[in-house]
């Protein structure tokens, strides 16, 4: 049974080197709907960054998927607590 309140089908987090290939990635799931940040942007815009992406990977997709880095998960001014 679909959950009609997800948003969207896939959510990819990367960091900002591996655009490119989350772009592709979108691209090739097609006709699926992908949530990648540069291209999805109206759906954080004007809310708080950090809790606008959380509820997107906890609540507002049926798969998320991560394009791990060890630098993955950690931001300017706030490093990964490991």
């Amino acid at each position: 049974m679909a959950d009609s309140r997800k948003k969207f089908d896939v959510a990819i987090s990367f960091l900002s080197q591996d655009e490119p290939l989350a772009r592709s990635i979108a691209e090739k799931l097609a006709p699926l709907d992908v949530f990648v940040y540069s291209k999805k942007q109206e759906h954080v815009a004007g809310r708080e960054g950090i809790e606008a992406f959380r509820d997107i990977f906890r609540h507002g997709c049926r798969v998320a998927m991560v394009l791990y880095r060890p630098a993955w998960g950690s931001t300017p001014g706030r490093p990964l607590k490991r």
